[in-house]
């Protein structure tokens, strides 16, 4: 038995290790701006309740926020390949800072929206920035490939903990929230120039010679794989977008005898899957064709909310969730480790930019869609639908799994 056990905790602790440790460092500020970030899910319970918008104000200033991330993820991509990462990352973090301080002082809708779409582009910003930075100081794929799933984890983890934040501080007012968050950001982007001027940022450019000897044909190949990509990552994001918007009303709605806790086990169980097993999930899988994963995670989420129409039990519900977290751990990760592969080495930035816009985009988009087809239909239908939406892609993912393996070398 203590063999046993002292096997499952080497294999755990193994997707961890060989991490650098100015990466860890670095990975510790994600999860200070996650934390910060996570108070942006209460901001419509502060626009209705702290300032009385009505909800229709509340739902414009949220979509000025996403609109920024939008803009925030390419910009932020853009702006690391022309200058770098670093200094990008510093510059998010000191505006989203500055921006939350100033926050607690506005109070009319045009400043409040202007405030948020800076809070949403410094943020993603940032994600694009700091990620960019860590992959590129790892040397080898199998690093990188730990790496990415590591900050996934830990994004969750800080979304969760900025929800704790809320708890605990909002009953003292958001205005405290906001200068705390405030501080956060700002400290951590002293601490990252601070890291910058006493380290060397060290930039590895091994793909240089093979950037330089592609042909024509396999650079078309590269951008018909990233067509599909980021196809799968739009649909994927649509499939989040649901957990805001319709899968609450529906779980409560089939559940209500349980109340509203229906709804915060699920959530809570996806956050626990997805930071205790993102690593050594893909750990495991990570011999795999990375494209053909990203298939199956697709499918697995689109299963999983296709469930819920057999749901007539909690625990169903509870198991559609834990299939639907599985492919959530076995897709985002790894889709931005593909994109980073396939763009060429003086334009990663661009190509991490574009994941981070694409999924921001369908976060957009995706509520709007989810409820015009629960409204017209019920929410059986929009769960079919997301199943043969995970179906198409996983099928669109194992036709491009061939040129992948051919231009990627592992």
């Amino acid at each position: 038995m203590y063999q046993l056990l002292t096997s499952m905790i080497n294999g755990y602790t193994t997707s961890y290790r060989g991490i650098p440790g100015l990466c860890w460092q670095r990975i510790i500020v994600s999860l200070i701006e996650a934390i910060v970030a996570g108070i942006t899910f209460f901001l419509s319970l502060y626009f209705v309740e702290g300032l009385h918008f009505t909800i229709a104000l509340a739902g414009v200033l949220i979509t000025c926020y996403g609109i920024g991330t939008a803009v925030g993820g390419i910009l932020g991509g853009k702006l690391s390949d022309k200058i770098t990462p670093s200094i990008v990352s510093i510059i998010a973090l000191a505006l989203m800072g500055i921006a939350f301080l100033v926050l607690k002082k506005l109070s009319t809708p045009i400043p409040l929206a202007i405030c948020l779409f800076f809070i949403g582009l410094a943020a993603y910003g940032f994600i694009t920035s700091n990620t960019l930075w860590i992959l590129n100081f790892c040397k080898q794929e199998e690093i990188r490939n730990r790496a990415i799933n590591v900050i996934y984890a830990i994004l969750n983890l800080g979304i969760g903990l900025g929800a704790l934040l809320v708890s605990i501080v909002a009953k003292h007012g958001f205005s405290l929230l906001f200068e705390i968050g405030g501080i956060l950001l700002l400290i951590s982007a002293g601490y990252l120039l601070v890291l910058r001027i006493f380290t060397q940022n060290h930039i590895h450019t091994h793909e240089l010679l093979r950037d330089a000897h592609e042909t024509a044909l396999t650079q078309r190949k590269r951008r018909s794989i990233a067509l599909v990509v980021l196809g799968c990552v739009f649909l994927a994001g649509l499939f989040i977008a649901q957990l805001s918007t319709t899968y609450p009303l529906y779980i409560h709605g089939k559940f209500h005898h349980l109340g509203i806790k229906s709804v915060g086990i699920l959530f809570m169980i996806n956050a626990m899957i997805i930071v205790l097993f993102q690593a050594p999930i893909n750990h495991k899988l990570s011999k795999y064709n990375k494209v053909m994963l990203l298939g199956v995670g697709l499918l697995l989420m689109g299963i999983g909310l296709w469930l819920l129409t057999f749901a007539i039990h909690y625990w169903i519900a509870i198991f559609a969730c834990v299939v639907e977290s599985v492919g959530d751990i076995m897709f985002f990760a790894t889709a931005q480790l593909v994109c980073y592969q396939l763009g060429i080495s003086t334009q990663k930035g661009h190509s991490i930019g574009l994941y981070r816009t694409t999924y921001a985009t369908s976060m957009i988009i995706g509520p709007t869609v989810g409820a015009l087809v629960y409204n017209h239909s019920n929410g059986d239908i929009l769960w079919l639908i997301c199943g043969i939406i995970g179906f198409v892609g996983l099928i669109a993912c194992l036709s491009t799994r061939n040129r992948y393996r051919q231009i990627i070398t592992k």
